[in-house]
């Protein structure tokens, strides 16, 4: 397995853990895609349902802390844009090349999924309870 769930990514509100949860099945899935070896259609597909699925889940996190008022949103924004950004540019780069994904792509998904909900997303999460 690629990257697998552990009690370490719950940050105690459950539909982002349920969200997190649901990119690592997706950032798992494309990786066992790839190994594999499958086309590029196939993996086009899992890259795109990952792709689609991280913007909602973005959407749903800036709403989520919105409704908490939690103080570190705008940057939160920024940080998602970056990382928005960052995946767009290894999608344009999987589609213009030859269809692969390398291991700087993996790399970057592991590292912005843990770091991102072990770092920020505990954050707004801490805030939450502070507040309830």
């Amino acid at each position: 397995m690629f990257v697998d769930w552990s009690p370490r990514y719950s940050i105690g509100v459950a539909p982002m853990d349920e969200a997190h949860k649901k990119l690592m099945a997706l950032m798992n899935q494309l990786h066992e895609q790839r190994a594999a070896s499958d086309g590029k259609p196939e993996l086009r597909r899992t890259l795109k349902a990952l792709a689609d699925f991280t913007i909602r889940h973005f959407r749903e996190e800036e709403a989520y802390m919105q409704s908490i008022e939690f103080p570190g949103l705008a940057n939160h924004k920024l940080i998602h844009a970056k990382l928005l950004e960052q995946l767009n540019e290894h999608a344009n780069a999987f589609e213009t090349g030859d269809g692969s994904l390398p291991d700087q792509f993996f790399t970057f998904l592991k590292v912005w999924l843990t770091a991102h909900i072990c770092g920020i997303d505990t954050k707004y999460a801490e805030h939450s309870r502070a507040k309830h």
